[in-house]
């Protein structure tokens, strides 16, 4: 027998038994020790005692709201990966408010999956991606977008929705989730930072008669401390410094406790309604993807600090409808140098196609930059000085926009928390003064706020045009207020207008609102 058939006969034999191996492999678990031994012999780490908790729980609805930084996601990853090579053939599915943080999740997991495979045992069927990972038991773990359609009508065993509070049409998505998991008798695991109390995993927590049968994983951050926990006392204690002026993110972040910020200009319940899942955005004007479309109409809000804040630009992309989505958000290093936020104020007006405005603070340095902005072939550059009124309209509209449901957000917790920080108080004169607690920043929220600021509509404004020697009134009414602006509404003769922030009546010259009906109390 020739030396090549032979080869060749040899090499069928062995794909032969490789595929019986395989079939066999579909059937049966890829391990068989218990979870926490799985964790201390396979992954190398010792779980906390409230970690053994999560991971013993063989509930079929579980949540849990555990304190940043005690190891959820490491807990979380350790038991679907159990699950997946335990349990032959099932499918496990990531939910998340973004497909970019589901993907975050697939990541640990496959960390740990690649643990396994370094320790002797082959575990992969095919090679993992960013969204799915497959088992040669026949079990898989995937993360898909957050919409019911997906899920609808699929099989699925597990279904783990993480940052349940911010993932939007949450209730819509919950139904889906419950007729899916019917059909297999699977279970649901959802986790988060507490938010708003206006959301479903509030009520998952908190409703003992709709969701009674839910097992409630609750960690504060005493009970995470060493030696039970990850969490160093000293790093406990900057943080609590930080927030030290913010207790409801203290409460929310560390206590895991839902609250409400009272004095909160933007509240949770409000940006939570904004946050929407896979906006397309760019994080760096000279690499946006060909997928993004640069054809549409944008706006863009520069907030400039250097030394003790953050530069940062924004630009929102204003729909044929009115709608407005954030799709870019840079915030630049202490100490950065204007001409390099200039330098990227250009390439974003040379690869969008049609930037309108660029509104840009004027106040303190801000004069300057903006005047060598426009030098620099920015015509479409705009200065805003940031007075008390000013800030007043700007806040008072990004507000409104977000309440009419026009303001679309990518999830990003870093920016909905500088959102919820903003702390607003009406003075004597009925003005509203807005800040900022200590250690904490509001550069990335004024860079959006101007953007949309930038964006509002248009009113055209009456001048006479002279020929043969009378006036002409244009045949469309005159507006008598005058409310929104073109870019050069500093000329004379533009009216700016203070409302009223309960009831949004004009303001009265004594600058008191006398609506009787004004839920703010600013009656005269």
């Amino acid at each position: 027998m020739s030396g090549s058939i032979k080869g060749r006969i040899d090499r069928y034999y062995d794909e032969m038994v490789e595929a019986r191996n395989k079939e066999d492999t579909k059937n049966k678990p890829l391990i068989d020790c218990g979870i926490l031994d799985f964790c201390k012999d396979w992954l190398g780490f010792t779980p906390y005692p409230y970690q053994e908790k999560l991971l013993l729980d063989s509930a079929q609805f579980i949540v849990a709201r555990w304190s940043r930084q005690s190891g959820k996601s490491h807990t979380i990853g350790a038991k679907l990966l159990y699950n997946a090579l335990t349990r032959p053939g099932i499918k496990t599915v990531v939910l998340a408010p973004s497909l970019r943080q589901s993907r975050k999740n697939i990541a640990k997991i496959a960390s740990f999956a690649r643990q396994v495979v370094a320790k002797g045992l082959d575990v992969f069927e095919d090679k993992p991606t960013t969204t799915k990972l497959v088992f040669r038991n026949g079990s898989s773990i995937e993360a898909l977008p957050n919409n019911p359609a997906t899920i609808r009508g699929d099989t699925v065993h597990i279904i783990y929705a993480d940052e349940l509070n911010y993932i939007q049409n949450a209730e819509e998505l919950y139904d889906a989730m419950i007729f899916t998991l019917n059909t297999t008798n699977g279970r649901f695991i959802g986790t988060s930072t507490p938010g708003s109390r206006d959301s479903l995993f509030y009520k998952m927590c908190m409703d003992d008669v709709k969701f009674k049968g839910f097992s409630r994983h609750q960690v504060r951050f005493r009970e995470a401390l060493e030696p039970n926990g990850p969490l160093k006392p000293e790093i406990v204690e900057r943080i609590k410094q930080q927030l030290n002026e913010d207790p409801w993110r203290w409460q929310r972040e560390m206590e895991a406790d839902f609250a409400e910020d009272e004095d909160a200009w933007f509240g949770l319940s409000l940006i939570e309604r904004c946050v929407v899942q896979d906006i397309k955005t760019f994080d760096d004007p000279e690499t946006i993807a060909s997928s993004f479309p640069t054809k549409g109409v944008f706006y863009a809000g520069c907030d400039l600090g250097k030394k003790r804040d953050h530069s940062a630009v924004a630009v929102v992309e204003k729909t044929g409808e009115g709608e407005l989505r954030l799709v870019h958000l840079r915030s630049f290093r202490l100490g950065t140098e204007y001409a390099q936020v200039m330098g990227h104020l250009h390439n974003i007006n040379k690869r969008l196609d049609a930037v309108h405005t660029i509104e840009i603070d004027q106040t303190g340095v801000g004069e300057a930059f903006v005047e060598e902005t426009i030098r620099s072939g920015l015509k479409n550059a705009h200065g805003t000085m940031l007075t008390l009124p000013m800030k007043q309209q700007i806040l008072v509209y990004m507000k409104k926009t977000m309440q009419e449901g026009k303001l679309s957000i990518p999830y990003d917790p870093e920016l909905v928390n500088e959102l919820n920080v903003e702390r607003y108080k009406l003075t004597k004169t009925g003005q509203t003064e807005f800040s900022h607690p200590n250690g904490t920043h509001d550069d990335r929220l004024w860079a959006v706020a101007l953007a949309v600021w930038s964006s509002r509509p248009e009113v055209p404004r009456y001048k006479p045009v002279v020929a043969t020697g009378r006036s002409f009134k244009p045949r469309w009414s005159v507006p008598k207020e005058t409310v929104y602006r073109l870019p050069s509404s500093d000329t004379p003769g533009t009216t700016i207008v203070t409302r009223c922030l309960g009831c949004w009546s004009l303001i009265s010259s004594d600058g008191k609102c006398h609506y009787s009906k004004c839920p703010v109390g600013q009656q005269g």
